[in-house]
């Protein structure tokens, strides 16, 4: 696949419906899927369990890839190194690390709830490496309301280097809350994260790459770290779902980040692969409102009758895409 097509497939609007389709042509071409190995590394993202026909259902993105490809880490690092007018210890390579990874196609692995005895399996990855499905697990004879968490830990094959969980929060279509004296059911809670909860600059390329690869931790957006701890009293423990177009590669700088300033929340990112670095910066101007739109839509359907408070800034179309809701 040239440079072009897989620009053009990053930034592709299609659901995953299409690459269910992709899917099934893989496995007709290359076989059955295979398991995880010792020479295959993932990133699990924390998700959102939901009511589906009766069941607790979560949607488990799980990305898994090859354990780098080194040339391209150094031509990655000796691009932003030039661009950005810093030396080597000064970018950090933790950020770097997943945007060199090399997709891993057709592969499945094992999940079990932390405590419980009931494995079950998620997958295959799609052609970008990446798997993202809707999955009802087993319950473990536990009753979970809204605001709960649990752990789901990845079981490893033997000699794999590092251990690997996600956090599942547990949301239900009941509840209220208090806006300006009048009693609303059902609250969540939907937020950007650049430019809106973290200051990023994404429309100064040059500052975008330095609060992304050379800070050490993020800025939050002033004042909204304090807004959202109210909003949790104000909407009673409301399900916090973060909509971000930063493509999944981000995802532990952003997980730390969220997790130290604001409430407990999912992070909806860009299913992508295998980024040259002008392309993680398109990503994040070009179709950015059908993206949101997209997702907006999918967590409509796993909770239909929450209410929603949208939260976002212009940068990135918020107020197109949340209008649309």
């Amino acid at each position: 696949m040239g440079l072009g097509d897989a620009v053009e497939s990053t930034l592709t609007t299609a659901t995953h419906a299409a690459w269910d389709v992709e899917a099934k042509a893989f496995e007709k071409w290359h076989g059955p899927p295979k398991m995880l190995t010792d020479q295959d590394d993932l990133q699990a993202l924390d998700n959102t369990a939901f009511i589906k026909d009766g069941k607790w259902t979560a949607e488990f993105v799980i990305s898994i890839f090859d354990r780098r490809d080194e040339n391209r880490s150094h031509k990655l690092a000796d691009e932003l190194m030039g661009l950005l007018h810093v030396k080597k210890g000064e970018v950090h390579w933790t950020r770097i690390e997943y945007f060199v990874a090399v997709p891993r196609e057709n592969i499945c692995l094992d999940l079990l709830q932390e405590g419980g005895t009931r494995v079950f399996q998620a997958g295959p990855t799609y052609p970008n490496g990446i798997m993202s499905q809707d999955i009802a697990f087993p319950d473990e004879g536990r009753r979970w309301v809204q605001g709960d968490r649990t752990k789901f830990n990845v079981i490893t094959p033997p000699n794999f280097p590092d251990h690997h969980d996600l956090t599942t929060g547990f949301a239900q279509e009941t509840g209220w809350g208090v806006i300006s004296g009048n009693f609303y059911l059902v609250w969540g809670l939907i937020s950007d994260i650049d430019d809106t909860i973290k200051i990023s600059d994404v429309l100064n390329r040059r500052k975008l790459l330095h609060n992304t690869f050379v800070v050490d931790h993020g800025t939050p957006v002033r004042g909204m770290p304090e807004l959202y701890r109210t909003l949790v009293g104000r909407l009673s423990n409301p399900t916090f779902m973060y909509l971000s177009a930063s493509p999944w590669q981000l995802y532990p700088f952003l997980i730390d980040f969220v997790r130290t300033n604001y409430p407990w929340g999912q992070i909806i990112l860009r299913d992508m692969s295998y980024l040259e670095l002008w392309s993680f910066i398109a990503s994040l101007t070009i179709g950015t409102q059908e993206f949101k739109e997209a997702r907006m839509k999918k967590i409509h359907s796993w909770l239909p009758h929450k209410q929603w408070l949208c939260v976002g800034d212009s940068t990135q179309k918020d107020p197109e895409a949340y209008g649309t809701m």
